[in-house]
Formats: structure tokens, C-alpha cells, sequence
């Protein structure tokens, strides 16, 4: 490192015993196209072979800079690097992940040719062995709402500028001056530590710009993860957005992000309540009522949406014949606790090509082609997470394809059942 010289990108790497994959993830840092960077490694007191991966690191390439801490938590490792980093802009990068070459590169030109403060790429979930998954259109870019290259702030977007991309700060480069000035912090949770400087930075920015560029390989729930402890992750991630509406309430904002908070949190309930079984979401409904306090009323409805049951079905549906659309786990569950079984559900149909031709409790799942066979009366949308976007992707679907068919109203906003 040239002594007095500023570099343009921090690139900061907190690493916890990830021996099986640290090596790929920093020589594909090695290997990028831009050359003006530091990697600054914050060995959070591994026991494995990590630090020695990183010293061998740091011995080939004067750009990787190794710090050792006791055992502390990602969100201080990364408290950490931030604290040493002089970059112009920094980027906070998971040591299980592996990076496109060209990544670097073209983040901070787009950065420097718009003047943007954040700057946000995609990513591909990949799966054991290196295997890619399906795309999401709501992950990590919703790109049903994002402005795609056109740099925007919250006030062009106030209603929805929580839920345009992921919070997780992995995906965005930031410009270093926007959390210095701010004061933007890691919290010391196991995961989402970093979910509330991410929401917090995007109202505080000047500029933003979102790339539909997948420069990141995203370890999708790898072993030993701790995205897998999934009961801790719900409350975490409620924890993280309890902490930007009090953020928005102490600082005026509340008045006009009130709807953009509020879907980033029922966006967050829908996505526990698609995975989590029975006993862990009374569980997480229980916690979820302790965090909030009295502000938990404004979910009601959102948390019980999944008291939905087959009879509730049953008496939508009627007399109609009808497929479902999503095999979600929602329906899963549905299907599997229902008495008995509907016989005017026909089947699934699920656009996940992996799915097709396996059976969901007792109902087969259908590619949207086979449509003009089966010929059903109604279609019932039972895609749970991002349930209003999904609704209206179908909508679309069915005007072009199928305008016989008829959509049956959303039954997630039909019914408001609520036990309590």
C-alpha cells in the first residue's frame, strides 16, 4: 500500500470459520478488473483454518490488509473495518460469497458518473457445489418497483423506498462519507446487523442507483450459516425495523414514510409466515408483540393472515373449479391440515420448472402451459411472500393467455382472520 495514498475501495471481508470458501471468495477479489482497492480482512476469532488463509493472502497481494479480533460478531467485525478503511466509497462483502471480476469496475464508474452516494448490484443464489438457482424478481432488487439506472432519492419513492431493494448491506456500495457523517453503525445481532444501516442510508442519501447486474455469487444457506437459525433471524429482523421506525419517529420522518415502513414490515411477515412452522410462528407472533409494544396492532391482520384455513377456501371457492397459483408453503400447510380434501382444487401451477410433476400433499404440480389443457373456472392466487405483486403478475398472465379464465379476488387481502 502507497503510504498517504487514498483508495478508492474498501472492500471489507468480516470472516468467522469459512475455511471451505474464503479462498474462493478472495481470489475473486484479486481478480477484479479494478485495481485501486483494499481489502481489509477482520478475522472475528476463527478456530478453523481462516486466518491462515488470510495471512497467505495478505503475503501474495500487499492489498489485503488482516485484523484479529476476540470473538465479537459480524456487526462489530464490520464496525471494525469501517473504522480503518480509507476508501472513497466501501463495500461490506460476506466471506462465503464469490464476486464477478468486473464488479468493482463498473459499481464505482456508475458511481462516479452519476455522483451517487449508494450504488446497489444484484446477485445469484447459488446453492451447494456452485449451483445457480431460479431468479427472483423481489431478490435482491425487487424489479417490480425498482428504477433500474436512473439514480432517484427516498422523496421520488417515499411510499416504497424500503422495499426496493434488500437492507443486507452486501449488495451496495456505499459512498464512505454518507456513514461517517451519519453516524451509521452495525448493530451487535447475530443477523440483520447490518439491516438498519442499510433502510437508515437510503433516506439519508443524496443519490441512489440500483444495477440489474448480478456481480455477486450469494451462498444461499450454507452449512454452519447463521441465516439457517432461523427462529433468531425472524426476531432480528423485526428487531432491525423496530429500530429504523423509532429512528423515523424521533427524527419527524415517521408522517412521511409511514406506508413505506409499513410494507417493509408486512413484507417481513409475509416472508416468515411463508417459512415458519406452526408452533415457531406463535412463537415469533409472542416476540413480535413484545418488540413492538403497542404499534403491534398495526400488523394484526398481517400476522393472522396465515389462520387461513381449507374451509376458508372451500367457501371462496364455492362450486368453482379452480388451480392454485404458487406452491408455496402456505399452501402447504393448508393442504396438509385440511380434514378433507378439497376436490375443486384441481391442482398447482408454479412458474419453478424444478417443480413440475411433484406432488404438493395430494395436488400435482403444473407448469402455467398446461392451463390450456385442464381448463380450470378460476384461478386462486396462493403466492404468500410479495403476495399483492405476485397477484398482479397472474393478472397479467391471464389477461394475455387466458382472459377466460377468471382471477379469483386475492385471498390474502379478502380475509382479515384474526384469533385474537
Amino acid at each position: 500500500m502507497i503510504f498517504g495514498h487514498t483508495k478508492k475501495i474498501s472492500a471489507i471481508i468480516p470472516v468467522y470459520n469459512v475455511e471451505n470458501y474464503l479462498e474462493e471468495c478472495l481470489n475473486s477479489i484479486r481478480k477484479q478488473t479494478f485495481k485501486d482497492i483494499e481489502v481489509i480482512c477482520i478475522d472475528d476469532g476463527s478456530t478453523d483454518g481462516s486466518l491462515e488463509i488470510l495471512y497467505k493472502f495478505a503475503s501474495m497481494d500487499s492489498r489485503f490488509v488482516v485484523y484479529s479480533m476476540n470473538h465479537s460478531g459480524v456487526g462489530a467485525a464490520r464496525n471494525k473495518g469501517l473504522d480503518c478503511a480509507s476508501g472513497e466509497y466501501v463495500q461490506f462483502l460476506d466471506a462465503d460469497d464469490y464476486f464477478e471480476p468486473f464488479m468493482f469496475e463498473q459499481m464505482y464508474d456508475r458511481a462516479q458518473d452519476t455522483n451517487a452516494d449508494i450504488v446497489v448490484c444484484s446477485a445469484k443464489r447459488m446453492q451447494s457445489k456452485n449451483i445457480e438457482m431460479e431468479k427472483s424478481k423481489y431478490w435482491p432488487v425487487n424489479l417490480e418497483l425498482a428504477p433500474i439506472d436512473i439514480p432517484f432519492c427516498w422523496r421520488d419513492y417515499p411510499d416504497n423506498i424500503f422495499t426496493l431493494f434488500a437492507p443486507e448491506p452486501w449488495s451496495s456500495l456505499y459512498k464512505k462519507e454518507l456513514l461517517i457523517k451519519n453516524n451509521l453503525r452495525f448493530s451487535d445481532l447475530a443477523s440483520s446487523n447490518g439491516a438498519t444501516l442499510g433502510l437508515l442510508a437510503r433516506i439519508l442519501a443524496n443519490r441512489i442507483l440500483i444495477l440489474d447486474r448480478e456481480f455477486i455469487n450469494y451462498r444461499y444457506q450454507r452449512e454452519g450459516s447463521i441465516t439457517k437459525r432461523l427462529g433468531l433471524k425472524f426476531i432480528n429482523a423485526v428487531i432491525a425495523r423496530k429500530a429504523l421506525y423509532d429512528y423515523l419517529i424521533h427524527h419527524g420522518l415517521y408522517h412521511l414514510l409511514q406506508d413505506a415502513f409499513m410494507r417493509a414490515m408486512t413484507q417481513t411477515i409475509q416472508w416468515i409466515a411463508s417459512i415458519a412452522n406452526n408452533e415457531d410462528y406463535e412463537w415469533f407472533i409472542a416476540k413480535f408483540k413484545e418488540i413492538m409494544g403497542d404499534e403491534w396492532v398495526l400488523f394484526k391482520v398481517d400476522l393472522y393472515k396465515r389462520n387461513i384455513k381449507l374451509e376458508h377456501i372451500e367457501s371462496f371457492v364455492g362450486n368453482k373449479k379452480v388451480m392454485c397459483w404458487g406452491a408455496s408453503n402456505f399452501l402447504k400447510r393448508i393442504l396438509d391440515e385440511g380434514c378433507e380434501k378439497d376436490s375443486n382444487i384441481l391442482g398447482i401451477i408454479d412458474k419453478n420448472i424444478k417443480m413440475h410433476g411433484k406432488m404438493f400433499s395430494d395436488k400435482k404440480i403444473f407448469a402455467p402451459e398446461s392451463l390450456f389443457e385442464i381448463k380450470p373456472d378460476a384461478i386462486l392466487c396462493t403466492v404468500a411472500n410479495n403476495s399483492m405483486s405476485a397477484y398482479m403478475d397472474i393478472k397479467k398472465y391471464l389477461e394475455v393467455n387466458h382472459p377466460q379464465i377468471e382471477l379469483l379476488p386475492n385471498i390474502f387481502e379478502y380475509f382479515s382472520v384474526t384469533r385474537r
